[in-house]
């Protein structure tokens, strides 16, 4: 039988990456043929810079006595970018055809026998997708598994909650990644729905090395800050270099700026994708990010860790139910970080043991509602 899974996939971002690996890599286990549909939902023209506006632009960033670097990293953007690439090319089963419209997947109903849409934040609101795409309105509805997907809040705008009404309530399968998102279907909709993992959290942290062939030797420690964007990043670094200076660590990051970069490719390697993000994660003595596979990987690798609030970000305020949820669930809620918060050593020390105890219920569980959609679904046929 032949699973096409629909879900953000593309994106230079790790967490959309390795959500996608790791949900067709459970969905193989249990024998099917899968395929992410490569279905590109925001395809987006770059236009190269040329050379003098980079120049300009590090000079702006950097100043005149760090010219020089420009001739060490200008390639940088492109090695990153190849990295992801080459983490997709490597590890992803794509669909033969690409699709880049609604109506152009309605022959994907004929090509495959179940579709799977999730996990990722695909119901979120404010995103500018066709979400009658990732509620699988192409296909006929005996098909439509939903696993992991999220809303990322706890509520919906008045015009997407009667958009989606029809949408959720024709599914042969549902779950979300959140009890939120569980506890939305059923007051707005009277249905119900199966909490579940996030598709990261059913692969172990063995195999996870294993499968990528992890370099697990540590030549520094350090903490790793993972952080997007917030109006409180200078508050983020200076707490970072503070806790580095009471564990006696140095500062890493996975960059997503200039300044990062700079850092990162001055002293450190040249490129970063997926697997060095995972090579950082894994090779950290602790984690702050503000993001959810961030969190997710911090998990796996059973790292101490700290997830940052980006709560005067409006944008980004609505969508923090994500982290606060599973946080609730491992009984770590002390571990968000609110602007200008102390920080005290008890972060510093983590119980995985007692952690574990309470995923491996919900991994078993989540493992249990996917096997189980795609089996009944095959006895209907």
């Amino acid at each position: 039988m032949k699973i096409g899974i629909v879900t953000f996939f593309h994106d230079m971002n790790v967490g959309t990456c390795l959500q996608a690996y790791a949900l067709q890599k459970t969905i193989e286990k249990y024998g099917y043929e899968v395929e992410i549909i490569d279905y590109r939902h925001d395809e987006i023209t770059r236009v190269k810079e040329t050379k003098r506006e980079h120049i300009l632009n590090v000079l702006k960033t950097y100043g005149n006595k760090k010219l020089f670097y420009y001739y060490k990293f200008k390639n940088l953007d492109e090695n990153n970018r190849q990295a992801f690439l080459d983490f997709q090319e490597k590890n992803y089963h794509l669909s033969e055809k690409k699709y880049g419209k609604y109506e152009d997947l309605k022959e994907a109903d004929e090509i495959y026998d179940k579709f799977v849409c999730g996990s990722d934040m695909i119901w979120a609101p404010s995103f500018d997708i066709d979400y009658k795409v990732f509620f699988l309105r192409f296909a006929s509805a005996r098909k439509r598994i939903a696993y992991a997907p999220s809303f990322g809040s706890a509520g919906l705008p008045e015009n997407l909650q009667k958009e989606f009404e029809t949408y959720i309530k024709e599914f042969s399968a549902l779950s979300c990644r959140e009890q939120s998102g569980v506890n939305l279907i059923k007051d707005c909709y009277g249905k119900n729905a199966e909490f579940v993992l996030d598709p990261t959290q059913l692969i172990g942290k063995a195999e996870w090395i294993e499968s990528f062939g992890l370099n697990t030797k540590k030549s520094e420690k350090y903490i790793l800050c993972y952080l997007f964007n917030s109006e409180y990043k200078d508050w983020y670094i200076e707490l970072a270099n503070s806790i580095a200076k009471r564990l006696g660590v140095s500062v890493r990051f996975f960059p997503l700026n200039r300044n990062e970069q700079l850092h990162e490719f001055q002293f450190h390697q040249k490129k970063y994708g997926p697997v060095e993000f995972m090579e950082l994660v894994n090779n950290a003595e602790f984690v702050m990010t503000n993001s959810y596979h961030g969190f997710m990987f911090s998990l796996i690798f059973e790292k101490p860790f700290m997830v940052m609030s980006r709560e005067k970000k409006l944008f980004w305020t609505q969508y923090e139910e994500r982290f606060t949820s599973m946080l609730k669930l491992i009984g770590e809620e002390k571990r968000m970080i609110k602007y200008q918060q102390k920080v005290g050593d008890e972060l510093f020390d983590i119980n995985y043991e007692k952690i574990n105890k309470k995923l491996n219920v919900y991994r078993k569980a989540s493992m249990d509602y996917l096997y189980s959609s795609l089996v009944s679904m095959d006895e209907h046929e």
